[in-house]
């Protein structure tokens, strides 16, 4: 009878060796580092964050705006945070926000920029204090690479800089009254 319980106890130990065993193989597969899905890089989402006049602000946007303002204060040798600074992520939306507010009321009222002055504000952007642009290639030409380099988002700079001249003449208008 003593036999039997110890060839049990033994079958037994076995059981919960295997069962261990397998335990450790399963957290090893499922939960390694990286090995899950892809981090998720959040300029690139769509979820609503407000809605303007129809138009969406969203986590993406929000994002951005942030990298961007991180960006800026990265050039004081990055000592200068976005929190000592005043920039709560609600500062960072209620920003967005009112410069969404700004453009349609530029736009309904009229005084939203032409492509023309868009181009004419990049162009003056991008010149040296001598007057010669800087963005241009050892023939002379246009160089989108320099361009795109400086700005990153094309599209974006382009729709922030037409923003900011209606935002102008939206102050010009209701100052001027």
């Amino acid at each position: 009878m003593l036999k039997q319980l110890s060839r049990l106890e033994r079958t037994r130990n076995i059981l919960i060796l295997a069962f261990v065993a397998l335990m450790a193989v399963s957290l090893v597969l499922f939960f390694r580092p990286g090995g899950g899905a892809a981090p998720v890089d959040p300029t690139k989402s769509t979820e609503v964050l407000a809605v303007v006049g129809g138009e969406e602000i969203t986590v993406g946007d929000f994002a951005l705006q942030k990298q961007n303002l991180q960006q800026q204060f990265a050039r004081f040798g990055g000592q200068i945070s976005l929190e000592r600074m005043g920039y709560s992520d609600e500062k960072i939306l209620d920003g967005l926000i009112a410069n969404r507010v700004t453009s349609q009321e530029a736009e309904r009222l009229g005084l939203g920029a032409s492509e023309s002055e868009i181009k004419d504000r990049i162009a003056n952007l991008f010149r040296d204090p001598a007057g010669k642009f800087l963005l241009v290639d050892a023939a002379g030409k246009f160089d989108m690479a320099k361009y795109q380099e400086r700005v990153g988002d094309v599209a974006g700079f382009q729709r922030g800089v037409g923003a900011d001249i209606a935002r102008e003449k939206l102050e010009a208008f209701l100052t001027a009254r």
